[in-house]
């Protein structure tokens, strides 16, 4: 191992000695990759200690849920079964996260505090075991920051639910005549417990998106929402025609973009990957019916990808297809959307 080597696997354990040291790891090795260049001073407005520390926090999550998290023990299960040892697994992925987030938050910046306000814990979904009982969001904490700002935070987050005369101006206003910096977070500790409860090997993942401003505040609920993911060059090529693409624009018009922008690229190599099923039919078989009326293949479940042998699956919503958008080569150097 040479000396750049040695220095970067410091680098991170320094960086990291909160989280590493909470769950008694030793780091052994570490790559890094950008999939977009490499930036000079870190990628965001977070200090560069504090981005690997966040970096380590999600890897410490997935590693102890894949380990701890029953990973594949519903196979075969029936549906009460699968369902609790899904909450069991939110479970673990929540108490990892939390302690992560808690112990590396130490060291934040003084008057700043990190704040949860959207996302998945131990929160049943409509049509599971109500056993658990509802929390808020989150099968954990919503503030992480030292104790006077977290008390501080805490008081105006309940006021702010609680007191309808306490409004969002309010708790703005409150803040700044703190000094306070409040850095929102929407995490899922554990995206798809269904194909992780099953052990499917693609699908879940432990997510934590952080933003250098509070989100949404509210009382539990639960939304699902529709989304048209496309590369960019086809909205803008749609915008010089001055057509505003989105999950509304009816699917003829997308397809005009998309041949526009890619014309070497014919209706049957255009690939629209999609929730699928039965009991989706209803909700969004329209779409499936318009895209397919123009030629594009919707993948159907366990459809293999030409460009990375991995295999489709429609069962269930996943943040997977996003990686997926782009253009690829086929091994024949046929190009594929």
């Amino acid at each position: 191992m040479d000396m750049e080597k040695k220095n970067l696997i410091a680098q991170w354990a320094f960086d990291c000695r909160p989280v590493l040291g909470r769950f008694h790891l030793w780091l052994v090795d570490v790559e890094e990759s950008w999939s977009k260049g490499e930036p000079e001073k870190g990628f965001s407005f977070v200090p560069q200690g504090l981005e690997k520390a966040f970096i380590m926090a999600l890897a410490v999550t997935a590693l102890g849920t894949r380990l701890f998290g029953k990973y594949g023990e519903g196979k075969g299960k029936d549906k009460a079964q699968v369902n609790r040892i899904k909450k069991d697994a939110d479970a673990m992925s929540a108490y990892a996260l939390s302690e992560a987030l808690w112990y590396l938050t130490r060291g934040l910046p003084e008057n700043h505090a990190v704040m949860v306000s959207i996302g998945e814990g131990l929160m049943p979904k409509g049509g599971e075991t109500p056993d658990m009982g509802a929390n808020p969001l989150l099968g954990f904490g919503r503030v992480y920051a030292r104790p006077q700002v977290a008390r501080f935070l805490d008081r105006r987050v309940s006021w702010l639910i609680n007191d309808p005369n306490f409004t969002w101006d309010d708790f703005y206003q409150h803040i700044r005549a703190a000094n306070i910096t409040l850095w929102g977070a929407a995490v899922d500790t554990l995206e798809n417990t269904t194909r992780f409860a099953v052990g499917e090997p693609t699908g879940p993942l432990s997510v934590f998106h952080l933003f250098d401003q509070p989100l949404r505040i509210s009382r539990p609920y639960e939304g699902y929402m529709g989304t048209l993911i496309l590369p960019k060059k086809v909205v803008e090529t749609a915008a010089f025609d001055s057509i505003l693409i989105n999950y509304h624009t009816p699917r003829e018009i997308v397809f005009k973009a998309i041949r526009k922008t890619y014309p070497q690229i014919p209706p049957e190599r255009i690939h629209v990957w999609t929730l699928g099923g039965q009991n989706r039919v209803q909700r969004i078989g329209t779409l499936w019916e318009q895209w397919r009326a123009l030629g594009v293949h919707v993948c159907e479940d366990g459809y293999l990808l030409p460009w990375t042998g991995l295999r489709v699956f429609t069962d269930s919503g996943t943040y997977a297809p996003v990686f997926a958008v782009g253009v690829h080569k086929d091994k024949e150097g046929n190009d594929h959307l």
